[in-house]
């Protein structure tokens, strides 16, 4: 029987519920089993037979990213399911077609929210479709992980990973395992490890035909890319396009990515020891020594976002370079020979151009993502390269649980920091490199210029991101850093993405919009659309905004003339740390109770709320305080307020920019 289950019930059944069909030459070998012992063998878990021959049906790994969080989770599952001798594909949901889910299909979905709890933009065909098929999937194994932020996003947490989990049960899919919420305000990385684990367990139970299987354990994987030397050698320039249009254009940034020329730049907060900028860049199209920076006029609404592809911290890159380059104190020649990197796979995904030659100086400034936190498995791999083994024992502990949250997370402890500590860890190959780096995400930016007074133009605004780790450690915001050192006349890798922050069609609509810090970006938008179209006749705006101190208040003078003009009806500022004289350091959220009795008037009269801020601490405060002036004002329970607060979100007419 158990060699039955291995090799001649291939294709026996197709449904693991019921028995479809059984060939004549099966029926003389099962003899007299009954059909309800023959449901037994696959009613909990699909037979062995669907699962060993895994070319024949893989696994399929699909995800639905906006930020990279998700894409990088399912290469990582890739990674430790062929570790395991389990095939797979990762499959980006933009390309999901219906025929990918059939009868003995193993599928493995790693959905984000984002927006208003809204499928991220590479899901958004495939969830629209789960939504409304009928499709019947009987004989699809499954398995859903969430990624989410329950503190930020409480009411709309996870909503897609719930929506997606649901609809393929209802369809009649196997589920072999409970849908799992990560959230990203706890430790979401260790929540997808031991989802990662089980999942793994299951397949690897399957694939071997018993009931043993071992967790991922701290070894060198293989490397899921080859390198190809070619003998071409060349510079890092960051000043041609060239490199642009051939290289990252195609292979790395998306379609829409433009080059767009930067026309001026400001310091807002000069006084202040944390510095805030405004970029502007033009948008009209031009060239630079005979090369288009972009094909045609970008137009953009207020309200939206510019989507920024950044470069790594030079430190960093060189720092990095010492690793990957191995016998020499010099890396000027291993950095500037270009090798090809290819990955097998139709439709593979790398965090690197697949095919066409780059350098690794050119790979670790443009492509992996250098500063972000190592995932557990990371950890591991990291750990099964150190030559000490005590170092190894050390660091490999630091992959699980409570203590991956202790010395990863809390003490944000990155790779090149691990290296540093860990010295044991003298090279590391550079196809194991480029197979387990994640790839550097665009960061996004809320405009803060309005079309309608700024035709050409595109604004930004940002607090340059620096501090000081618990372990004392320094570190710069990549992208930030990366901003605020570039120079007029130079050019950003960028593209507009539509938010959903878009004034009332109706102008009669009273607006609240409640800003911290550089969260006041795209309040000036709205200001300047609101003097600009309506300044006879201005929408009834209300702003509540946030800082530290005086030093902070940016864009102070046109607020202060926006609202001695009417723009801005009502206007409170509160000082976190250190209050002008004569008043008493508050929090915004302190301002908003306060004057409870006029935001629920006009919460009554339909108005819109805009909040823009910190993710951790900004937003739960402000949506706290919200539900205590429905509750206090509106004369409900608190069940009753956070139904209220709930259904005006549905209604989008609460919305958020968070990010920290």
């Amino acid at each position: 029987k158990q060699q039955i289950g291995k090799t001649m019930l291939r294709g026996v059944f197709v449904s693991c519920r019921r028995v479809v069909a059984v060939e004549p030459w099966c029926r003389e070998i099962l003899g007299t089993v009954s059909p309800a012992a023959l449901c037994s063998l696959t009613c909990m878990k699909r037979t062995a037979m669907t699962h060993a021959v895994t070319t024949d049906s893989p696994l399929k790994i699909f995800y639905g990213s906006q930020t990279g969080t998700a894409q990088m989770f399912a290469e990582e599952l890739s990674m430790e399911a062929q570790g395991a001798g389990v095939a797979c594909e990762v499959v980006d949901l933009r390309k999901f077609d219906e025929n990918m889910l059939t009868p003995g299909t193993s599928a493995a979905f790693l959905v984000a929210c984002y927006g208003m709890g809204e499928p991220t933009d590479n899901a958004r065909k495939f969830y629209d479709w789960l939504v409304d098929t009928d499709k019947n999937l009987d004989g699809v194994d499954f398995s859903v992980f969430g990624l989410g932020n329950g503190r930020t996003h409480s009411e709309r947490f996870n909503v897609v990973g719930i929506k997606v989990d649901e609809r393929l049960g209802e369809l009649g899919g196997n589920r072999i395992m409970p849908l799992v919420k990560g959230d990203d305000s706890d430790c979401i990385e260790i929540q997808f490890d031991d989802w990662q684990k089980e999942l793994l367990k299951l397949a690897s139970k399957f694939l071997e035909g018993d009931s043993t299987a071992s967790p991922p354990s701290s070894k060198i994987p293989q490397a899921n890319v080859t390198l190809e030397t070619t003998t071409i050698k060349r510079a890092l320039s960051t000043s041609s396009t060239d490199f642009f249009f051939n290289v990252l254009h195609p292979h790395v940034y998306t379609k829409e990515t433009q080059l767009l020329k930067i026309i001026a730049k400001k310091e807002l907060s000069p006084n202040s020891d944390r510095k805030t900028q405004e970029i502007l860049v033009t948008v009209e199209p031009e060239n630079d020594g005979g090369a288009a920076t972009h094909v045609q006029r970008i137009s953009y609404i207020t309200g939206d976002h510019l989507v920024v592809y950044p470069n790594n911290i030079e430190s960093s890159v060189d720092a990095f370079m010492k690793f990957l380059h191995e016998g020499s104190s010099s890396a000027s020649d291993f950095a500037d020979t270009a090798v090809i990197v290819n990955k097998p796979g139709q439709g593979a995904t790398s965090s690197v151009p697949l095919g066409v030659p780059i350098t690794p100086r050119e790979m670790l400034t443009y492509c992996i993502d250098l500063q972000s936190l190592p995932s557990p498995k990371l950890v591991r791999t990291l750990s099964a390269l150190c030559t000490n083994p005590n170092q190894a024992e050390v660091l490999s502990s630091f992959s699980e649980g409570d203590i991956y949250k202790k010395e990863i997370q809390h003490n944000s402890r990155n790779v090149i920091q691990i290296l540093d500590e860990f010295d044991s860890i003298k090279h590391i190959p550079l196809d194991l490199f480029v197979s387990i780096m994640p790839p550097l995400q665009p960061r996004y930016y809320s405009i803060s210029t309005s079309p309608l007074c700024h035709e050409n133009e595109i604004g930004v605004s940002f607090r340059v991101l620096e501090y000081d780790t618990t372990l004392n450690v320094h570190r710069d915001g990549v992208c930030t850093h990366f901003l605020s050192h570039q120079k007029v006349g130079s050019y950003l890798p960028s593209y507009i993405w539509s938010s959903d922050f878009k004034l009332p069609k109706k102008t009669e609509t009273p607006v609240i919009m409640i800003a911290g810090g550089s969260g006041i970006a795209p309040m000036k938008a709205f200001m300047e659309e609101n003097n600009t179209a309506h300044h006879d006749d201005p929408r009834p705006f209300t702003l509540f905004y946030g800082v530290r101190d005086q030093t902070e208040y940016v864009y102070e003078d046109l607020i202060k003339q926006f609202h001695a003009e009417g723009i801005i009806k009502n206007l409170f500022v509160s000082y976190s740390a250190i209050a002008p004289e004569g008043e008493t350091p508050r929090f915004l959220n302190v301002d908003i109770l306060d004057h409870g009795e006029m935001v629920w008037k006009q919460l009554e009269q339909g108005a819109y709320i805009y909040v823009c801020g910190g993710s951790s601490g900004f937003g739960p405060a402000v949506s706290n305080a919200f539900k205590e002036v429905i509750s206090t004002h509106g004369n409900m329970t608190k069940e009753e307020a956070n139904t209220y607060f709930k259904n005006i979100m549905q209604a989008r007419r609460y919305l958020e920019d968070l990010s920290d």
